[in-house]
């Protein structure tokens, strides 16, 4: 009888050790991380919320240049360590998108007034790109003889290429009020975005 009550609990025991391995292999999974195409043949991962400048606020006007189109925005971002929010908006306060990084992992929402070739994720793709410090960043483009550089001075410059021919050009000034602006110029896909920092907060 002592027998048989010391298997049982034996057996209890070493159900509730395996119940607890598998519980810590799940919680200590790594999120897949999320690539996007920001050129033809050319793919960026993009980059964890606590790789760039962390705990702030942001509101900005975007104006998005394609064609002989064009629609002028506003972009709120937050961004802590833990996470990086973008809220896209109309000119009027209407919401169009939303799209967070929260531990590695990318989720969007997006309204069907946006054009379905229209991707939240090359957005926050392109404000990494323009934003985000270049050792992390070069590490997460891959492609086809790539390279992405950047040159300082009054207007700071950062290139992407490929064999040597232009694709991505984002330059990034002050304006005459003295605001950030960054110009985002896609030279492959033939748009361009101007974004112009309204308003910064410390988180």
């Amino acid at each position: 009888m002592c027998i048989r009550y010391f298997v049982r609990l034996l057996k209890g025991c070493l159900a509730l050790f395996i119940a607890y391995v598998l519980q810590a292999c799940v919680s200590h999974q790594t999120p897949a991380r999320v690539a996007v195409d920001i050129a033809e043949s050319v793919r960026f991962t993009v980059l964890p919320a606590g790789s760039g400048q962390l705990n702030y606020s942001l509101l900005q006007s975007v104006r998005a240049e394609y064609g002989n189109e064009t629609q002028d925005l506003l972009v709120q971002i937050e961004s802590t360590a833990e996470k990086l929010v973008m809220v896209v908006l109309t000119a009027t306060g209407t919401r169009l998108a939303t799209i967070s990084l929260i531990d590695g992992v990318v989720s969007s929402e997006q309204l069907s007034v946006l054009p379905a070739s229209f991707q939240v994720e090359q957005m926050l793709a392109a404000y990494q790109l323009s934003t985000w410090p270049m050792p992390e960043l070069s590490r997460a483009i891959a492609g086809l003889d790539v390279r992405f550089t950047e040159s300082a001075g009054i207007k700071r410059r950062r290139e992407l290429t490929a064999s040597g021919k232009p694709l991505i050009e984002i330059v990034t000034s002050s304006n005459n009020q003295g605001q950030q602006q960054v110009l985002y110029r896609h030279l492959q896909w033939q748009y361009q975005i101007t974004s112009t920092t309204l308003e910064r907060l410390a988180l």
